[in-house]
């Protein structure tokens, strides 16, 4: 299976906007107000949580591709209790997290645009994940949250 049959057309803008965030970061933003500083890190280290235990969890099914690998088994413990795609949950709160601290609008801006790519990509991904994983429809009925849990 090749890279756009995996659905690595996905990566590219995916890939894009995370280069953007990380180089508007390191550009700096203005000085935020303390409280929006321990705010915006507090947010970002609960991104890095979701991100880090849902990469540990999925184990040899983790892949940057929508596509859900040969052999690829269902995975609802840990974060994925809690949201369908705690990787994408992971670096969306990291950047909204990093670019709150940093004071950063672009940072922030590239953040809401790579919102829409992953939730596309998860909707995408989703289809995929119905059609060749066991019990993945009712296990998205169970786990009602995609992306941000208690909320979306």
């Amino acid at each position: 299976m090749g890279f756009r049959d995996r659905g690595g057309l996905w990566l590219l803008p995916q890939g894009a906007l995370l280069v953007g965030i990380v180089i508007a970061l390191m550009s700096g933003g203005f000085d935020a107000a303390p409280v929006v500083v321990v705010l915006g890190w507090a947010v970002a280290g609960l991104g890095a949580g979701f991100g880090l235990a849902g990469m540990l969890y999925l184990g040899g099914n983790l892949s940057p591709f929508p596509a859900p690998l040969p052999g690829a088994e269902l995975v609802d413990r840990g974060p994925y209790r809690m949201v369908r795609h705690p990787i994408y949950t992971g670096l969306i709160l990291g950047g909204l997290g990093l670019a709150t601290a940093d004071g950063n609008w672009p940072a922030a801006l590239m953040t809401a645009a790579l919102t829409g790519v992953l939730a596309a990509k998860a909707g995408h991904e989703e289809g995929r994940m119905r059609r060749q994983l066991d019990g993945y429809s009712a296990y998205a009925v169970r786990v009602r949250w995609r992306l941000l849990p208690g909320v979306w």
